[in-house]
């Protein structure tokens, strides 16, 4: 369990991703030994797409979970400096999720929240909802998010 807080224009957000971090972990699901993402890229743990330098002589899941804490940082860090909109916990969490998943630069990503920031959600979610890696997570992320709206 952590806790990142900013300010964002005129209120501070205090984001915590516990449910979302087993979501997430669920999602990705745990591969002790390297693999290729269906993007061709190289994966380890939760979804850590491996850098050329880094190797693991041997890869538990406690290193796993540290790594994943580290990369969800680094997406919220990203988040910080695009969202400009208040979310519930829960609709965070699914973007969250997103940007992990898809990665922080992703074109995708940032047609969701270009929607968000201009509070067109319905289209958000439309955007959202046909991204076409990882169709059931974007599924399940959108219906995360629609349940917090209704």
């Amino acid at each position: 369990y952590w806790c990142l807080k900013w300010k964002n224009v005129t209120e501070r957000w205090s984001i915590s991703i516990r449910q979302g971090l087993e979501f997430i972990k669920r999602a990705q699901g745990l591969a002790l030994v390297p693999y290729r993402d269906e993007s061709g890229l190289r994966v380890i743990g939760y979804g850590h797409v491996l850098n050329d330098y880094e190797t693991f002589s041997h890869f538990t899941r406690e290193v796993a979970e540290t790594l994943l804490t580290v990369d969800l940082l680094q997406c919220q860090r990203e988040l910080k400096r695009s969202l400009r909109v208040t979310l519930n916990q829960a609709q965070y969490d699914a973007l969250v999720s997103l940007a992990f998943s898809c990665g922080a630069a992703s074109p995708a990503l940032n047609i969701v929240l270009t929607h968000l920031n201009h509070q067109r959600f319905a289209e958000a979610l439309n955007a959202w909802g046909n991204i076409r890696s990882g169709r059931e997570q974007r599924r399940e992320e959108c219906a995360r998010f629609k349940a917090c709206t209704d």
